[in-house]
C-alpha cells in the first residue's frame, strides 16, 4: 500500500459520491494516474460507469476524514507505505516502539500521547480488506526497474540511482510498491532500506521473459482463467492478448499466478536493519571473552563490563578506524 497525499484527496471526494471530475481537489492532469493506482491497491472500483469506493477505500476516507476534523496536518506529500503498517504491526505484536518510529508514526497520525491510537489499527484493518481486490501489474518500467536492480535488501537510495539511470519516471517506484513487489523497512536514523517481496523475486526471475509493450494488469478474473482447466476460445484469446497462453499457459502465466498469491499472502520477509560497525565489534569483543572464560574459568578471565570494555577500546585504538553503518539482514 502507498497512500499519497493527492490519494487521500482523492478518497475524500469519492467518500462525497460518485466520481466528477469538477469536484476532484487535486490537478487534473494527475487525476487518471492516482485513480488508477487506488484501482491497484483495491481502494476503488467501477460500478456500471460509475467509480466507487470499495470497503477498504471507504476505511482510508473514514481515517483521513477523522484526521482532518482534529486540524491534522500532513507536512510531507506521503502519508503511508509499506514501511508504516509493517511499524504498526510491529508494535501491535510487541508492545515496543523505538522513539524514531514513535516520530514517524505520529508524524502521520497514527500515535497518540505515546501510543498507537484507533486511526493505527483502523489503517490495519483497511490494509487486510484491500487484499482481496489488490491487482498486479507488469509494465515496461517495472519490467526494467526489477531486472536491473540488486533483490536487496539495499539503501532506497540505490534503488533511486538505477531507476535515474534507467530514465524512468519517478512513479515506477510507486507501481513496485503498490503491486507489493517491493518493501521499505522502518527508519533507523533517518535511512531506509528496500528489498524485493517474494512476489517481486519470482517476477525478477522470468521478467525478461515477459515483452512489455503493453501494460499487464492481473487481477482476480484473469487468476481465475488461470486457475482453469478448460478454456474457451474467447478465455484463450483474451490471456494470448496479455502473453498468458500459447498452446497451454506460458512459463510468464505460471510465474504471475505464483506471485499474485504472494502479494495476498500476510509477508514474512524479515524487516532489514541498520547496525553500527562498533556495535558488531563489541558483539565479537563479548564472544571472544566469553569462550576465554569457557576454556579457562579463572577469577582474572570473568567476563565482567569492565574487561569488555577496556579490550573493546584496545582493539578500537589498534585499529585506529572510524566506523560508519552497514546492513546486516
Amino acid at each position: 500500500m502507498l497512500i499519497l497525499k493527492d490519494h487521500m484527496n482523492l478518497l475524500t471526494d469519492l467518500s462525497k459520491g460518485p466520481f466528477k471530475l469538477d469536484r476532484v481537489s487535486i490537478p487534473q492532469t494527475l487525476v487518471n494516474r492516482r485513480l488508477f493506482e487506488l484501482n491497484l491497491m483495491g481502494l476503488i472500483e467501477k460500478k456500471g460507469k460509475e467509480i466507487v469506493l470499495t470497503d477498504a477505500g471507504k476505511k482510508i476516507a473514514g481515517i483521513v476524514e477523522k484526521l482532518r476534523s482534529k486540524n491534522f496536518e500532513l507536512e510531507t506529500s506521503y502519508w503511508v507505505g509499506p514501511e508504516v503498517i509493517e511499524m504498526i504491526r510491529v508494535v501491535e505484536k510487541t508492545g515496543v516502539m523505538p522513539d524514531e518510529w514513535k516520530s514517524y508514526l505520529e508524524q502521520r497520525g497514527f500515535v497518540s500521547e505515546g501510543k498507537l491510537n484507533e486511526l493505527a489499527y483502523e489503517l490495519l484493518e483497511a490494509y487486510e480488506k484491500s487484499l482481496s481486490k489488490t491487482k498486479l501489474i507488469v509494465n515496461y518500467e517495472i519490467a526494467e526497474l526489477l531486472s536491473s536492480i540488486s533483490p536487496g535488501p539495499r539503501e532506497i537510495g540505490e534503488l533511486l540511482r538505477v531507476r535515474d539511470s534507467l530514465g524512468l519516471s519517478k512513479e515506477s517506484v510507486n507501481l513496485l510498491v503498490i503491486s507489493k513487489l517491493i518493501t521499505f523497512s522502518p527508519p533507523e536514523s533517518g535511512e531506509f532500506v528496500y528489498q524485493l517481496t517474494p512476489a517481486g523475486r519470482v517476477l525478477k526471475s522470468i521478467i525478461g521473459k515477459i515483452v512489455t509493450v503493453n501494460s499487464i494488469v492481473v487481477d482476480e478474473h484473469i487468476i481465475e482463467l488461470l486457475e482453469k482447466t478448460v478454456l474457451s476460445e474467447e478465455e484463450k484469446d483474451e490471456l494470448r492478448m496479455r502473453e498468458l497462453f500459447d498452446e497451454d499457459f506460458t512459463e510468464v502465466a505460471k510465474n504471475l499466478l505464483k506471485a499474485f498469491k504472494l502479494i495476498k499472502e500476510e509477508p514474512k520477509v524479515p524487516i532489514p536493519y541498520y547496525v553500527m560497525k562498533d556495535e558488531v565489534k563489541m558483539l565479537k569483543t563479548v564472544s571472544q571473552i566469553q569462550k576465554k572464560w569457557e576454556e579457562n574459568e579463572d577469577v582474572d578471565n570473568i567476563p565482567t563490563m569492565e574487561r569488555i570494555s577496556d579490550k573493546f577500546f584496545e582493539e578500537i585504538k589498534e585499529e585506529n578506524k572510524s566506523y560508519g553503518s552497514f546492513l546486516i539482514y
